[in-house]
């Protein structure tokens, strides 16, 4: 059922907006309207993009063959890209057109660039992955789009088209993200989409998370499966069906490679693939494996294998990242986009770190005819190069930033809060006298990552927000950010290191964006929730705990999440909390709390 994906930790479309409501002619500014007039005056309002620019995770990218100034990117939840001065100005494509926002793959047909064919669904699949319904196409350029099918595809990682046959397509799929379903594994089209076979399946627990093409023979291909489940409490990154597979004949028949001479022993979790133009007999392999993880690299199309490198820069965090690529025009010139851009200029043997702006990288593309040419992509956004990586564009010209929640202050006009994904804390206006909101008017407050940033009532200098994401670990750090001074404080409830221990060990445990609240009443009190519920009235200097532990407890959901060779746990899926809390605004000291275990309720007492 679709239900059955709804990321358990709900993320804003990227873009903050807002509008004011009218009021209706002779009525009193106080008094209740008429149900009709209301409904009236919400048709009557209209979306205004407020801010900030600055980027947003990115998942897929490409340029185009011909122009070197146009460029596409795709959005995890934001859709689909366009620049065509080389990333100083970006403008969307497709927009009404795709049922959903959140895009997988990208593919130009590189002798007529106006067909191009976009996987809907994020390929990354963390806990608060976005969702797709497979597949579209354009013939003119983009200013039209057909759906094409695989629906049940929620989550395509690659779409590769036949260099010679627009209509000859292949498609990596990793299904349904959070359980089983049958439509996962590699497909092809050969009507330019009007029908599809699953031409590689190996279960419905499992997908293709990677798939490439050799530009010599475009019959030969090589497919990465990759057994995973995500639960909201984790996700198993790895299992027995994981492995490489090759085929070399377009896909009519495949073999298994995993275990030829100089593979890795045992399991494998996610791989990622490569092979260069410069020379069609090299493949790369970067494998999570049970035994040994590292860059593999084949000189023979995948017939026997060597260890190149276990560098831990290129190996870290395989379930979130694992992109490998080699130089078009030098099959020796290796790039890895992980937590940093890591580049070899010797097949892999030894790695420098490349210039950036942020960290995450998701995607790279290297312009085959000019190797200077690059366009990448992060959780920051996306950038382009047109000198071979000395350089980039900026990203705070894109409307991408994913919010976890957003507030607004007593101020006239308001401003608008709230906490990015994996960026900062920002404050922008809900208006400005200059009729559109500059970048100058965006406020950087803080570090941040989830949750609220919540101003304090009377005095919007002094702003509340989370911390979760910061560097130095630790459990839902409460931070107090003074606008006039610039200091930022947390005041953690409980501090505790997160990475790679169980929840079930933990005092208390709190969510990824853990609830709080400054009560409607008081000012000068605040709530804050875990598996219990905080409360202080000295802005985070002390805390009282003023209830039972509201969740079920459950510890079979509180353990290490990952493969058993290499966990995954950062604190994103620390289950059996409180996910939301709120107090009556009609009597002060009436308190609500929900839990993420069960679709319950809990009534406290008044006053806790």
């Amino acid at each position: 059922m679709r239900s059955r994906i709804v990321p358990f930790m709900a993320v804003l479309v990227p873009l903050l907006l807002a509008c004011s409501p009218s009021i209706g002619e002779g009525q009193a500014p106080d008094a209740p309207a008429p149900a009709d007039d209301f409904e009236t005056s919400l048709q009557a309002l209209e979306w205004r993009n407020i801010g900030p620019f600055n980027g947003g995770r990115g998942t897929s990218v490409v340029g185009h063959p011909t122009d070197p100034f146009v460029f596409y990117f795709g959005h995890s939840s934001g859709g689909l890209w366009k620049t065509e001065d080389a990333g100083a100005y970006w403008t969307p494509v497709g927009q009404g057109q795709f049922n959903y926002a959140s895009v997988g793959a990208i593919a130009l047909y590189e002798k007529n660039p106006d067909i191009m064919y976009v996987g809907l669904g994020e390929p990354q699949l963390r806990q608060s992955v976005s969702w797709g319904d497979g597949m579209y196409k354009t013939v003119d350029g983009g200013e039209t789009w057909q759906h094409i099918g695989l629906t049940d595809s929620l989550h395509i990682a690659n779409v590769r088209i036949h260099p010679d046959d627009p209509d000859l397509v292949y498609v990596s799929s990793m299904g349904h993200a959070f359980g089983p379903n049958k439509e996962k594994g590699v497909f092809r089209t050969t009507d330019g989409g009007k029908t599809w076979k699953n031409i590689l399946f190996k279960s419905e627990k499992t997908g293709t998370i990677d798939l490439i093409m050799s530009s010599a023979d475009p019959k030969v291909l090589f497919a990465a499966m990759w057994e995973f489940e995500r639960k909201a409490w984790g996700a198993k990154t790895g299992g027995p069906e994981s492995g490489i597979y090759r085929s070399l004949d377009g896909g009519d028949s495949w073999e298994e490679i995993s275990e030829n001479e100089g593979m890795p022993e045992g399991m494998m979790g996610r791989v990622g693939l490569a092979m260069s133009k410069s020379d069609p007999k090299r493949v790369y392999a970067l494998i999570d494996s049970e035994t040994q993880q590292g860059l593999y690299r084949s000189d023979d199309l995948g017939k026997t294998w060597r260890l190149v490198s276990t560098d831990s820069n290129i190996t870290v965090r395989p379930f979130y990242h694992y992109h490998v690529y080699a130089n078009p025009s030098d099959a020796d010139d290796v790039w890895v986009t992980g937590n940093k851009v890591w580049h070899s200029a010797d097949a892999g043997e030894a790695w420098v770190l490349e210039p950036g702006v942020k960290d995450d990288f998701q995607d790279i593309w290297i312009d085959p005819n000019d190797t200077d040419r690059m366009i990448i992509t992060c959780d920051g956004g996306t950038q382009v190069t047109l000198t071979g990586g000395k350089t980039w564009s900026s990203f705070a010209n894109q409307s991408g930033v994913q919010f976890y929640r957003v507030d607004t202050d007593d101020q006239f006009p308001y401003n608008v809060y709230g906490n990015a994904q994996d960026l900062n804390t920002y404050s922008v206006p809900s208006a400005s006298r200059w009729g559109g909101i500059p970048l100058h008017m965006t406020q950087f407050i803080g570090n941040g990552e989830t949750g609220r940033a919540l101003p304090k009532p009377g005095d919007p200098n002094i702003v509340y927000s989370l911390t979760t994401g910061a560097a130095y670990g630790s459990s839902a750090h409460f931070t107090v950010n003074n606008l006039t001074t610039g200091q930022n404080e947390t005041r953690s409830v409980w501090p505790e290191v997160l990475f790679g221990t169980p929840a079930s060990e933990f005092k208390y445990r709190f969510n990824w964006q853990a609830p709080f609240l400054v009560s409607p009443h008081d000012p000068g009190t605040i709530y804050m929730a875990g598996n219990v519920v905080f409360r202080t009235r000295d802005e985070g200097m002390t805390w009282d705990v003023i209830s039972e532990d509201l969740t079920h407890n459950l510890e079979d959901k509180m353990k290490v999440a990952g493969t058993p060779w290499l966990p995954e746990y950062f604190g994103q899926e620390i289950f059996s909390t409180i996910h939301r809390l709120v107090e009556s605004p009609h009597e002060k000291g009436v308190l609500w709390a929900g839990s993420d275990d069960v679709p319950r309720d809990h009534p406290l007492p008044k006053g806790g």
